[in-house]
């Protein structure tokens, strides 16, 4: 292509040499025509403006109107002057970014012009734009986060903190911070030799990544507050620890919460423990009285049947039937305060467990002839064993129970629900009206007369007290004179 000027065997071989490079060559006369160019220089032009270059057209005829003018201006101020570059994007689905260099030249035989070398930067242009957005990604996260990006540079002793240090903390992000300022200013005293010795061990075992233990930072005006520090280190070919990248926020309130949490939740057990023990006291200490009144007054009843009158007598009978039906009740309330946590969970065969229950209510079932459908198979559940025999022994007994006048159909069943077994125990008895749905689960809540139906209106606080220490969920379906569903469930974790 160098041919116009000389020729010779050597101009091949420069020619061959040129169409070899990936930099592009255009040779352009005084009078603004292309001499020569290479492959490359070809292909590029091609890409920038979809124009196939010749020899002897004017390089300007290959130019759209503004790099034309442009062109123009800079061959008129190029030859014989020196050596200009210029930068060039092309708007293309992808971007193309050429850098064109401009160079006078004279040949030996008196011609001149300039040579017009073509970079393609696309590459590197891209590559820089991607990591001027990152880091201005980089930048926009750090100035939003709550939290503060620091990296410790081990070779220089130097950390360099996010705008977080100010915002949260008070300091200059801007100032020189070493290891020494760190950990004597930041780090509070009482932590300090704590999150040294963490930190020391960490890089002797060469972990990347860790947690420091929640420690204090100390405030610029003094005050103190908890955080939590998570750090990725990096190691260099020799194990040496080289930077340290890591991320530091402020937990003060969650810690403050969680204090608050652990101290009401440590009230509520003491007090728990308080009332139970006093529901113990009482429903145990107050039953000798009762026996002493129970007895005294029969006594009575006994020695003066044939002097005291009828409306005497009747009222010996009403405190003696009171006295019995408070001890009924403290008998109850003995029961509800031995439901305390959950014992130690066992593997249960609900169906062993359940003719046990139907066992101790064979009376009663002889007496109501009550029919009992049960699955085939049952399933093994983790519970507590005499806490579960307590559920079915009240929600079947109560189903036998509140039937009125009608035989017992009692159905028993259960689904498996994933992570945990639903049962079901569903009567025909006399139902219950929706408005009374929670009042049930409550302590001595009673929807009927002790001459209707007898109880202490305390099974269904058992049962519900039961399931929410097993975790579970305790609700019922019902419609007056159709019957009852009770549901219950239990985790399948052990």
């Amino acid at each position: 292509m160098i041919g116009q000027y000389e020729q010779s065997s050597d101009l091949s071989l420069l020619k061959d040499i040129s169409n070899s490079l990936d930099q592009g060559f255009i040779f352009i006369g005084e009078d603004h025509r292309i001499l020569s160019y290479n492959s490359s220089a070809a292909a590029m032009m091609k890409m920038a403006v979809n124009k196939t270059l010749r020899e002897d057209r004017s390089i300007l005829s290959f130019c759209q109107r503004g790099f034309r003018n442009r062109l123009a201006s800079v061959l008129a101020n190029v030859a014989g002057v020196s050596p200009q570059r210029w930068v060039r994007v092309f708007a293309r689905p992808v971007p193309l970014v050429y850098e064109f260099s401009f160079q006078p030249f004279r040949s030996s035989g008196g011609s001149g012009g300039v040579l017009m070398k073509l970079t393609d930067l696309s590459q590197h242009y891209h590559t820089r734009e991607q990591l001027d957005k990152s880091h201005e990604r980089y930048t926009l996260a750090t100035r939003a986060s709550y939290d503060m990006i620091w990296e410790r540079d081990f070779v220089n002793d130097r950390y360099y903190f996010s705008e977080a240090l100010r915002e949260n903390f008070g300091y200059d992000p801007r100032q020189d911070w070493s290891w020494h300022d760190v950990m004597n200013i930041l780090i509070c005293p009482e932590d300090r030799e704590m999150v040294i010795a963490f930190v020391a061990d960490c890089y002797a075992k060469k972990m990347e990544l860790f947690q420091c233990p929640i420690h204090r930072y100390v405030r610029q005006d003094g005050s103190r507050v908890w955080v939590d520090v998570r750090c990725i280190a990096l190691y260099d070919g020799q194990g040496v620890n080289t930077r340290t990248i890591g991320v530091t926020r402020d937990i003060s309130r969650q810690q403050s919460l969680l204090q608050t949490l652990e101290q009401q939740t440590a009230l509520l057990r003491a007090s728990n423990d308080e009332l139970q023990h006093f529901a113990y006291i009482v429903s145990h200490d107050l039953q000798e009285p009762l026996r002493m009144i129970s007895s005294f007054m029969e006594l009575l009843r006994k020695k003066y049947t044939g002097i005291l009158d009828d409306r005497a007598l009747q009222y010996i009978g009403f405190s003696i039937d009171g006295a019995e039906r408070m001890k009924d009740r403290l008998l109850a309330l003995l029961e509800l305060s031995r439901v305390g946590a959950v014992g130690v969970k066992n593997k249960i065969d609900m169906d062993q467990l359940l003719t046990t229950v139907l066992q101790d209510l064979s009376v009663t079932i002889g007496e109501k002839s009550a029919a009992i459908h049960i699955p085939e198979r049952l399933p093994e559940i983790h519970a507590d064993p005499q806490q579960m025999h307590q559920v079915m022994l009240n929600l079947v007994g109560n189903a036998l129970k509140y039937t009125g006048d009608r035989q017992p159909r009692i159905e028993i069943s259960f689904k498996d629900k994933k992570d945990h077994w639903e049962f079901a125990v569903r009567d025909n008895g006399i139902g219950i009206e929706e408005k009374y749905f929670t009042k049930i689960f409550k302590l001595f809540q009673r929807l009927h007369t002790q001459d209707q139906y007898s109880g202490t209106g305390i099974g269904l606080a058992i049962v519900k007290k039961i399931i929410d220490r097993h975790r579970g969920k305790l609700w019922l379906e019902s419609r007056p004179g159709e019957g009852t569903c009770f549901f219950f469930t239990i985790t399948k974790s052990e």
